[in-house]
């Protein structure tokens, strides 16, 4: 909520004083059944990414110096602290204005899956829910392999998202996005705006006068 609410391209004054702005909302560009479905499949690229290089990282070295290898629960908690700290960063990447806020959510959710991943072993049975959590923090946090799958591993299923917006933004930037670099700039977008809606009406193809209206 605190990303949907606060999250936008361009200030209130620009897109107040310049309506065309709100053209690509109105038509639907920004969610539809092409831009959900990419985004349906970058979500399964990620999971890929997430349990499969977790689970290949243990088939290579044991999890412990005395030959212990963990179980599905240790090896759930990794990935699921993968997952968390994955889609946290990709809602940073895909967050054009931030404010306190989102950095409370993005950061902070990172933060209190930790410190409840740390805390929530050590106070079983006093909340009697999920026995099986018990000892994981120290099973989790002094296995060499999660510290290095947690720099690694959410590095390496973000890299293509990374590089695509990258790409994007260089050379198939939309008129919100230029928008937005000239307020960066702190420069008025105006003579953009005149520019991209000159051009606009200049592709739209003329009414043809109606025949019997001229006779």
């Amino acid at each position: 909520m605190a990303l949907g609410l606060f999250d936008r391209y361009c200030s209130a004054a620009s897109m107040i004083k310049h309506p065309q702005l709100y053209k690509p909302s109105q038509n639907s560009e920004f969610f539809n059944v092409k831009v959900f479905s990419f985004w349906v499949i970058n979500a399964l690229y990620h999971s890929i990414i997430l349990f499969w290089l977790t689970y290949l990282a243990f088939t290579q070295d044991v999890a412990f110096a005395d030959g212990k290898v963990g179980d599905y629960l240790f090896m759930g908690n990794m990935v699921y602290t993968y997952v968390i700290l994955t889609v946290c960063i990709k809602a940073g990447i895909e967050t054009t204005c931030w404010t306190w806020l989102s950095h409370l959510a993005i950061w902070g959710s990172i933060a209190m899956w930790l410190v409840f991943l740390a805390l929530y072993p050590e106070i079983w049975p006093t909340i009697n829910l999920a026995p099986e959590m018990v000892g994981m923090n120290k099973y989790v946090f002094s296995c060499a392999i999660f510290w290095m799958g947690l720099f690694l591993i959410p590095t390496t299923s973000l890299l293509r998202d990374l590089a695509w917006k990258a790409i994007r933004r260089t050379y198939f930037k939309t008129l919100r996005e230029e928008v937005m670099e000239f307020e960066l700039m702190n420069e008025d977008p105006s003579k953009l705006l005149r520019n991209a809606t000159r051009k606009r009406l200049e592709t739209v193809t003329p009414i043809e006068p109606d025949s019997n209206y001229d006779s």
